[in-house]
């Protein structure tokens, strides 16, 4: 006769491993498109009677004194960090093609993550009725469901795991006790689908500290019925460091050579050719700084050159305005002093003869680099620190293009604020003209299937 009683050892050892590996329902065609995590397992709590802080206890995801933000799972939680885990987690929840469809809120990008979503659960009401919520609805700044074009609901609420709660209460803030099952959906998955084009990367740029940014326009790349300011495009770069490099130097020397007509310029003020080829290093790549530089020069040259300011300098070299005059007044007919002074503006000095001087870009760390900022938001040679560091996916060389096109457009959009703003006033105190002006924002966007990168441009304020 077979022994059919189990010692105890062993019979906890099954039950152990049922406990770990079969104690939940769930399909993963539940997932519906551009679905949250914290939706997911929102759902996953409903359909098995729990809470989110259970399930992160049963997959050993060790608790935390304090909530965090946590990039990969794209919301708040109380867990450590513990990746094999995670992707248990993720294996257990999520389609194999879940973060294909959510792939600007890259999950090896946790940095970016933390900047573009909001840290308070934002929802449709429509959506909600479906116990649904989409990382689009969490974008920061986001105020309209990109689905059902209704507004949204700005909670109080805590965008964290530890508020899932299955409860008897009825005042729980997340209770999911009285949500729908999934065989009670009204709503086809086709409904949240999205019309505009998909992006695998999406990179807001504003002129603050990224933890910081409040973006306006942000909602607008995912509208339908909203338009860019300005687009442009960016092509891929290919070739290698070393030509992308050459280029980039010929390039700057024949715009040098262009202005050496400027009746002010000194040679001292030029550069010789062994100078800008230390800069621009041909065996490796040292980060962007001087390309923002030398490319931010030429753009002062450009403009003194068409605005004729040389000259002006030139026949009141014994007499030279001093900006920090209260009593210096521009009219628009004064096109030299509107262009000496928006270059002074953005590189923080008082001199109009500064504007002509090449120390700067040659010693970044010297006073006339910005450090003089008077206004700080429209420091054009801080781009650097407005990129996120982690841009995944894109090559050094093609960063530096989108760099330059977005410093082009900045100088000419703030520019053209100024002489407005002077129009408009009909004069302005000189050392004022950076005053009020406001940047755009800039988005760089890419789809898998295009080998460009496109920027968008929402602009701020058009006051001026």
């Amino acid at each position: 006769m077979v022994n059919l009683t189990m010692n105890t050892n062993t019979r906890k050892s099954i039950e152990d491993n049922r406990d770990k590996l079969h104690w939940y329902l769930w399909r993963k065609e539940w997932v519906r498109p551009y679905e949250s995590i914290f939706s997911v397992i929102r759902n996953f709590c409903k359909i098995n009677v729990i809470n989110a802080i259970y399930l992160l206890n049963k997959l050993e995801l060790n608790q935390t004194n304090s909530g965090l933000f946590n990039g990969y799972l794209m919301c708040g939680c109380n867990i450590t960090l513990e990746k094999q885990k995670l992707k248990h987690l993720f294996d257990i929840l999520l389609p194999d093609n879940y973060f294909d469809t959510l792939k600007i809120f890259n999950t090896n990008n946790e940095e970016l993550n933390r900047t573009i979503i909001e840290r308070q659960f934002v929802y449709c009401p429509k959506c909600m009725s479906e116990n649904y919520h989409s990382m689009y609805h969490n974008i920061v700044n986001m105020d309209c469901c990109v689905f059902h074009k209704q507004p949204l609901i700005h909670s109080n609420i805590s965008f964290d795991l530890r508020s899932i709660r299955y409860s008897d209460g009825k005042d729980a803030d997340m209770n999911v006790r009285n949500a729908i099952l999934p065989c009670e959906r009204k709503f086809k998955n086709n409904v949240f689908s999205l019309r505009r084009e998909k992006y695998d990367i999406f990179i807001p740029i504003a002129k603050k500290k990224q933890e910081n940014i409040n973006y306006i326009n942000i909602e607008k790349p995912f509208k339908d019925d909203n338009t860019a300011d300005r687009e442009f495009k960016i092509p891929v770069y290919k070739n290698s460091l070393f030509e992308f490099n050459e280029r980039f130097l010929n390039w700057f020397i024949v715009e040098q050579k262009m202005c050496h007509s400027l009746v002010y310029e000194s040679q001292g003020n030029r550069f010789r050719t062994s100078d800008i080829s230390a800069l621009v290093s041909n065996s490796h790549f040292k980060g962007y700084s001087h390309y923002v530089n030398l490319f931010l020069y030429y753009k002062f040259r450009e403009a003194i050159r068409a605005s004729g300011m040389d000259k002006y300098i030139k026949d009141k070299e014994n007499n030279m305005p001093i900006l920090k005059d209260p009593e210096l007044y521009i009219s628009v007919e004064d096109k030299e002093l509107i262009c000496g002074s928006f270059i002074a503006a953005v590189l923080g000095t008082w001199h109009l003869a500064d504007t002509f001087n090449s120390y700067w870009v040659m010693h970044p760390t010297s006073s006339l680099n910005g450090l003089r900022k008077r206004n700080k938001e429209i420091n054009l040679l801080s781009i650097i620190d407005d990129i996120p560091q982690n841009c995944i996916g894109i090559n050094d060389c093609t960063m530096v293009q989108i760099i330059l096109a977005i410093l082009n457009d900045q100088y000419d959009y703030m520019y053209t604020q100024a002489f407005n703003k002077v129009l408009v006033n009909k004069k302005v105190v000189a050392y004022n003209i950076d005053m009020g002006l406001v940047l755009p924002e800039y988005y760089i966007c890419h789809c898998e299937k295009d080998d460009y990168y496109k920027i968008l441009r929402y602009n701020k304020s058009k006051e001026y």
